[in-house]
């Protein structure tokens, strides 16, 4: 067991309860399971739970770049305004000098910044309070980091180092834009893939949030996230729920999107498929990460997405 695996263990109280679909006197094989829970419950989705689980509390708070940036850079408030103009769309919010933000002040953006404030929490909480000290000497590859949100957290809080790739070029250009504004001088974004990084270089962390079901090859992007990482990985995706291993085919997306990918078909997961290949492509231990809040995000609240600490030996 690695020392991660037994900090894991030493700093979380894990809920080791199982919840699954299938009832004991299920027959064995897979089909036939999945045909006696379908005439049992009439195809409804149960919320399964087959992984140990660290449940956090979840606060919400603005990453403390965006309070206080160390070393902003300077602009005045037309330069600032015509700068976050030049780069739209925004698909994220940050607050930036002289009032001036990326997104209006709107119900939309009251939305968005509540349901990434508790995914701020859940997942990058849970590293804070894993890592502790050693986050200081910390390499964190952040796969899919669109604008940049999470890399800068991590940047700011004191991560060695952190990188940030992403294949739409507009994301890019705004996240190098913060880190500029920002004052973090530990982080860079690159335009590229995953699949083009060699192996041989390895991050101690690797972030693959919200890029799982937006790939045509989910089982090599994992193991390429696999090969990539030195201790663990955190894996954040949307999640079909049938109590079954596989993969939706959807199609017809928006390649023009900055959210999506960038080939007009995805394979969406299903939750037994993300445990099932990440364990398949060597991750000895996964842990599921929950949170609880007065103010839920219904997506991981109904299990439509959910969140997996991958550990290596």
């Amino acid at each position: 067991m690695s020392d991660l695996q037994q900090r894991v263990r030493q700093r979380f109280d894990l809920d080791l309860d199982i919840i699954s679909s299938y009832a004991d006197g299920d027959a064995e094989s897979m089909n036939d399971r999945l045909q006696a829970w379908t005439r049992r419950t009439g195809g409804a989705a149960t919320k399964e739970y087959l992984l140990p689980r660290i449940s956090r509390s979840i606060r919400r708070s603005p990453p403390g770049y965006m309070i206080d940036p160390a070393d902003a850079q300077g602009r005045a408030k037309e330069e600032l305004e015509a700068k976050v103009a030049a780069l739209e769309p925004w698909i994220q919010y940050f607050a930036l000098d002289h009032g001036v933000t990326t997104l209006p002040d709107e119900l939309l953006t009251a939305v968005i910044r509540t349901r990434i404030s508790f995914r701020r929490d859940l997942i990058l909480g849970t590293l804070y309070d894993l890592l502790g000290e050693e986050l200081a000497d910390t390499r964190v590859l952040d796969i899919g980091c669109n604008s940049g949100y999470f890399s800068l957290d991590l940047a700011h809080r004191g991560a060695a180092h952190v990188v940030g790739i992403d294949r739409h070029p507009r994301n890019i250009e705004q996240a190098r834009f913060l880190a500029g504004h920002y004052g973090l001088t530990n982080v860079e974004f690159s335009l590229g893939d995953i699949a083009d990084l060699q192996p041989t270089d390895q991050w101690d962390v690797v972030l693959n949030l919200g890029v799982l079901y937006h790939v045509t090859d989910p089982v090599a992007l994992l193991r390429q996230t696999y090969a990539l990482t030195r201790r663990c990985a955190v894996v954040d995706t949307i999640c079909h729920q049938e109590p079954v291993s596989g993969f939706v085919l959807i199609g017809d997306r928006d390649t023009e999107n900055q959210a999506e990918g960038v080939d007009s078909l995805e394979f969406l997961p299903t939750y037994r498929a993300v445990i099932d290949v990440l364990r398949h492509v060597g991750f000895t231990d996964v842990v599921e990460v929950t949170g609880t809040a007065p103010r839920p995000h219904v997506s991981y609240d109904v299990g439509r997405r959910r969140c997996f600490l991958a550990l290596k030996r």
